[in-house]
């Protein structure tokens, strides 16, 4: 499991501030949001946030969640539970290189 890092951060932000980069999946699951962001985005950290053809999954530090929690509600709010609090958010991430496409994953607990 990678540690938190700013690139988590930024890849979040950076999805926030260009939605027109994004493909949001229909929703499998009432906690969780499922993006894909083109892989001509520049991501510091990509082989190690974005492995090719495997997933990463990385639980964030409750200091993430307390110092990105504006941010982080913007995706909550996309859930099917904004209305309950969560404590725990879970990062999965990858690389599908045949659609060139990184997967951001995020599940909230």
């Amino acid at each position: 499991m990678a540690s938190n890092s700013d690139t988590i951060y930024y890849v979040l932000s950076y999805i926030k501030n260009h939605p027109q980069k994004v493909v949001t999946s229909a929703k499998k699951y009432n906690n969780s949001v499922e993006m894909f962001l083109d892989d001509d985005v520049r991501v510091g950290n990509a082989e190690i946030y974005f492995p090719d053809q495997k997933l990463e999954v990385n639980r964030m530090a409750s200091e993430f969640l307390s110092k990105n929690s504006e941010l982080l509600d913007f995706f909550y709010h996309q859930t099917d539970v904004d209305d309950q609090p969560y404590n725990e958010l879970w990062i999965t991430t990858g690389h599908i290189t045949a659609k060139h496409k990184y997967l951001i994953d995020l599940s909230f607990e």
